[in-house]
């Protein structure tokens, strides 16, 4: 099932290069025509599955920046789970949209990647890019002046601590994670879809990180809760650089004609001791009726999502079908409730 959705996101990203690529643009002059050129490209696909979000410029616009301004001979993106590896063609989309193109072929693309199917496809699906793939993050070791590393709901798999993902991330010179953290005290271990996960420590990760060196920003946070843990949790995405790297590279610099990096992406800075104020406010972002909804809610939904909006009363609702003499149990709530309705009615009413 993931191989399908995988191959559909990287043949939908790839429609959206190919639109781009006959369009030669030239560097924005505002970060509103940067978005235009997004969702003028996104509408050159059909996107079957609705995987296209603004996720996607959101991590991808400051990793094709980070690239464009090292050097294509001095550059490496590292990623954390690889998969088919489309971040390639994420980067090349977002490069052009910024108005400067990657030369793929100097670059060097590393993936750690655990699966061998995964890597033979990576390779199979980029015959003409430099790829060098490992299966563990001790495996790999950094070949370029300036790295980035990328990684989206693996460092809580692949560590054990927040401690080892941060050391991980410390490797590179520039980053964006996106992951789940937890809303208590330390580390929480749970399990998720049959593989052991560690929802991580957001105040000692922004303090290790920033005791390296790095300026932080929090580009997005939403309230998260795991069923199976019964622990209130987020996820976080997260950017952050080298100060002295920044600097040699003038990266900052190529946002400033576009409102300034933190107004492009709507980031936070955050500073080493600010962690907690980011749990104590999406902790509070919810009553605590709403996390009972939450908890009530992905007890049946337990995929990635924030909270619905559901009181706990309407979630009941929403799972019960004695009316229809079957229990029929879906990934999304939507889709239950949909499929309930036309089953009650005998028949499909696209209004």
């Amino acid at each position: 099932m993931y191989t399908w959705v995988y191959l559909n996101e990287l043949v939908t990203v790839r429609e959206m290069v190919d639109a781009a690529a006959r369009q030669h643009y030239q560097p924005p002059t505002s970060a509103g025509q940067l978005r235009e050129r997004f969702q003028a490209l996104k509408r050159a696909t059909t996107d079957p599955q609705h995987q296209i979000s603004n996720e996607l410029p959101d991590v991808f616009l400051p990793a094709a920046a980070f690239l464009a301004a090292s050097g294509a001979d001095k550059a490496e993106l590292c990623e954390l789970g690889s998969t088919f590896f489309a971040s390639i063609d994420k980067l090349d989309l977002c490069a052009r949209i910024l108005g400067t193109p990657l030369d793929r072929s100097r670059l060097l693309f590393s993936g750690i990647e655990y699966s061998p199917f995964l890597k033979r496809s990576s390779t199979y699906f980029h015959p003409h890019d430099p790829i060098r793939l490992v299966t563990e993050p001790a495996e790999w070791q950094r070949s370029r002046e300036y790295v980035f590393h990328v990684s989206r709901f693996v460092g809580s798999y692949a560590f054990r601590s927040t401690a080892s993902f941060a050391a991980e991330i410390i490797r590179c010179d520039a980053f964006h994670i996106i992951d789940a953290f937890n809303l208590g005290e330390g580390d929480f271990h749970s399990w998720d879809l049959g593989l052991p996960i560690t929802f991580m420590n957001l105040p000692l990760m922004v303090d290790q990180l920033a005791d390296a060196g790095f300026d932080l920003f929090l580009t997005k946070v939403d309230p998260e809760f795991h069923a199976a843990g019964r622990q209130k949790a987020m996820v976080v995405r997260l950017f952050g650089i080298k100060r002295d790297v920044a600097a040699r590279i003038s990266y900052f610099d190529r946002f400033a004609s576009l409102g300034g990096f933190a107004s492009m992406f709507s980031a936070r800075p955050l500073r080493r001791g600010e962690g907690g104020s980011v749990v104590a406010g999406v902790d509070r972002s919810l009553t605590a009726e709403q996390w009972q909804a939450f908890a009530e809610y992905k007890k049946f939904f337990p995929i990635w999502s924030g909270p619905t909006g559901h009181t706990k009363a309407e979630v009941v609702t929403l799972v019960s079908a004695r009316d229809l003499g079957m229990n029929l149990h879906f990934d999304d709530g939507q889709a239950a409730e949909v499929v309930r309705q036309v089953v009650k009615a005998g028949s499909w009413n696209p209004k």
